[in-house]
């Protein structure tokens, strides 16, 4: 099942690539939760920074699955993914210089969140690039298993 996929060498860069930011993701999720909890000890900031990474998905997401459809896919990649990558720099940052405060730590989540809704729709859109049609169901499903188990 998967011979003819990997084959392609643009799916296998692909799903290499987002495997290994999908496993990136899934750690910054954690250690912010972690930290948030760190500084408040406080179930309610620790829902509030959850929202703030989350919610814009579900809200912003439909919009920008629009301008995927528009814009040329691999180049809004690449500049939400820049984005995302300065963000998590930043937290990093702060947080290792010690200038980490919950108000802030919501700040970056909602930023991390809103690039997180851009990034989505053209993680999944991006497939169809990268496949001839006769292989798309496959890749679609052997997408979402890398993503699910990456959790």
């Amino acid at each position: 099942m998967l011979g003819p996929l990997l084959r392609h060498r643009d799916f296998a860069w692909y799903i290499s690539g987002n495997a290994l930011s999908w496993l990136a993701l899934w750690m910054q999720r954690v250690a912010i939760g972690w930290l948030s909890w760190e500084l408040t000890h406080s179930a309610l900031w620790v829902g509030l920074i959850a929202m703030a990474q989350f919610s814009p998905v579900v809200i912003l997401g439909p919009m920008f699955g629009v301008l995927a459809d528009k814009l040329e896919r691999r180049r809004h990649a690449i500049t939400v993914t820049s984005v995302q990558m300065v963000l998590a720099m930043l937290l990093c940052l702060v947080s290792v210089l010690g200038w980490m405060r919950i108000e802030l730590l919501f700040v970056l989540c909602l930023a991390i969140g809103i690039t997180s809704s851009a990034y989505q729709p053209v993680r999944l859109a991006m497939v169809n690039d990268v496949v001839p049609k006769e292989l798309l169901s496959r890749a679609i499903a052997f997408n979402s298993v890398v993503f699910n188990t990456t959790r």
